[in-house]
Formats: structure tokens, sequence, C-alpha cells
């Protein structure tokens, strides 16, 4: 069957199809066919070279999917053939991927999904929704006043659901009047950054996916003993400023914590699985699918999002069922 192979770093020019042989299921390994692979911004880093990785050109790319198993390495229990997995794992954009159950990155994990949930929002369980997840687990303690980076988007969404479920109050960036519609629908307040500052402060958590001269700025927004949460840099890696504005506002001893949620535990995957799952069945968490792409498409899937106006989750489709 085929893949979508990075050929080359560089734009969107550099995903081409290509013949994926089926993988065989080594000891400790789990063979799954993929379903949808949701699509994240971190696959447009990968893509330019700007993130550290181990795999040698050409490779698969993307991080989370769906599927289903179609073989079961020597020593692997628990699992069985035919059954349905979400998944965290290098190669979702492909037709095949092999996940070890041992030794492998702490990232690198899967869980069984029931029947009967939309594909779509299973695909963006294994990394937006662990991403979530792994933020309010690890720095929400009690409750408070949250600030969200990109409410609309896909790890924003479900963030947001997650803070609410939790009593946070929470107010969201929004980029344009649709953005801050979504996100007002998800329980927070939105704030339309292009149109109106955000003059608002007393934050006890912020969490910034964005990087750059806005983390700064958000050091004065926190109350009292806050935290700023950096987890990522779709605005740039680096943080001007930051170091001057935490001395500055010392006496309010903020804290600042850099979150990877490659680095969670076996037992925080699950237990977020099991939350997000739980929570899909029960109705209470909405992954908001922004588009669907087919493979021959994956093009115009990166260009979208790295455009900034992407809106949700957008998750790249092999089965429509």
């Amino acid at each position: 069957m085929n893949a979508i192979y990075l050929r080359a770093f560089g734009g969107v020019e550099q995903l081409v199809d290509g013949l994926q042989p089926r993988p065989v299921a080594a000891p400790g390994e789990v063979l799954v066919e993929v379903e949808a692979s949701g699509i994240n911004l971190a696959d447009t880093y990968i893509r330019r070279g700007a993130f550290p990785i181990e795999e040698s050109l050409p490779f698969i790319p993307g991080m989370e999917g769906v599927g289903r198993i179609l073989a079961l390495g020597e020593g692997v229990g628990g699992l069985r053939v035919g059954e349905r997995v979400v998944f965290a794992a290098p190669g979702s954009y492909g037709a095949y991927v092999t996940i070890p159950l041992q030794g492998a990155a702490p990232w690198i994990s899967l869980a069984p999904a029931p029947e009967g949930l939309p594909l779509a929002e299973l695909a963006s369980l294994g990394m937006a929704g662990r991403t979530a997840w792994g933020l309010v687990n690890r720095f929400v303690t009690g409750g408070g006043k949250a600030l969200v980076y990109a409410g609309a988007g896909g790890v924003g969404s479900i963030l947001i659901q997650l803070l609410r479920r939790r009593g946070i109050e929470v107010v969201a960036m929004a980029g344009s009047p649709h953005k801050a519609q979504a996100v007002r629908a998800l329980g927070a307040r939105a704030v339309e950054y292009r149109r109106q500052p955000l003059e608002e402060g007393g934050f006890d958590y912020i969490f910034n996916g964005v990087g750059g001269a806005s983390l700064a700025r958000d050091v004065a927004r926190l109350a009292p003993q806050g935290h700023l949460i950096w987890f990522g840099f779709a605005e740039e890696a680096g943080a001007p400023g930051l170091p001057e504005a935490l001395q500055a506002h010392f006496m309010a001893a903020p804290s600042l914590h850099l979150f990877n949620g490659g680095l969670m535990s076996t037992a925080q995957n699950r237990a977020a699985y099991e939350e997000l799952i739980g929570g899909l069945e029960e109705g209470w968490l909405r992954i908001q699918i922004g588009a669907l792409y087919g493979p021959e498409q994956i093009g115009e899937a990166h260009r979208h999002l790295e455009s900034g106006q992407s809106q949700g989750k957008l998750v790249l489709m092999r089965s429509r069922t």
C-alpha cells in the first residue's frame, strides 16, 4: 500500500507518495493498519528540518493516529488482532505503523478504542489529546483562572474542556470572530487578540504554545505565584525579554515551566487515554475537527496549518468508516 514520505527537508513539495511494504511485527511490537492520522504543527517543523529526529531520509512522518491491529509480535499480550487502537508513534502518515510496547521513547503508546466513535476524533488523542491532558494534570492543582493560547486549535480546544471540567475559569486567545465563537462554545471567554489587546491579568495558569515575545508579556499577567507554562513555539523558538520580565516581577514569585508531552510516563499515557476516550464516550469531550484530507491533499493540509487560519484539528483520512 502507499504511504506519504518526506524525501528531503523543506517545503510541502517534499511530501511525496510512495509504496510501503507491509512490515512484520517483531517481538514486543504491534502492527497497525492506519485508518486516520492527526496532523500536527510539529509535523510541519519536522518537514522543514527544525526538529531533531533520528529517522534518515526519506521517512514516513506523522505522530498520532487510529487503526486496527493486523498482527501481534511475540510476547505481546492484552491485545487482539482486529482490535481498534489509538496510538502515538512515528510514521502515522503511512498505511502501516509498527508500535513497540517496551524499550521505546516514552511518548510512543497505544490504547484500545471502542467501536462507534468517529475516527477523526480518535486520531486526535495520541498527541493533541495527551498533550492537553499532560498540561492540566501536571500543573493544575486547584481552582483559579487560566489563559489558553490558540484556544480554537487542536490542543487548545481540548485543553479548555479539561480545565473547565476541573473548575478552572478559562480565557482563551482567538485569532478571528469565528474562532472566538468556537472558544465560547467550549465554555471559555474569548479574546480576539488581533482586534483587542489582552489587558486582563491575575492568571493562575498561562498555557503558552506560541513562544517568542509573548512569554515576557505573560509574566506581567500572572497572579502572585502564578504559573507560566511554555509548551510550543508557533511564533518563534526564542523568548526575547523573558529573563528581564522574570527579574522585574521577582517579588510576585512567578514560576516558569517548560513542558514536553513526549516525556510522559507509561502510567500517565494510560491515564490520559482512559480519561480522553471516556470523555468522548460520555459526551463531555468534543474534538473540534477543522478539516479532513485525503493522502493526496497532505501538502494542502500543511499549508493550511502553517497559515494560522486553521481551526480545530486537521486529520488525514485513509478510511471514512
